[in-house]
């Protein structure tokens, strides 16, 4: 899936992608840290 296609498919679903700054990995470090946790501990 092309990423454009992908941006599509957010918008009817009033979804709004986040993306970090480039070259910053730090900015969702903290989200994907939860969901994570989150996975590992539901299954």
């Amino acid at each position: 899936m092309f990423e454009s296609e992908f941006r599509e498919g957010l918008d009817p679903k009033k979804v709004t992608q986040s993306m970090s700054r480039k070259g910053n990995c730090w900015d969702s470090a903290v989200a994907e840290n939860f969901f994570k946790i989150l996975k590992s501990e539901t299954g």
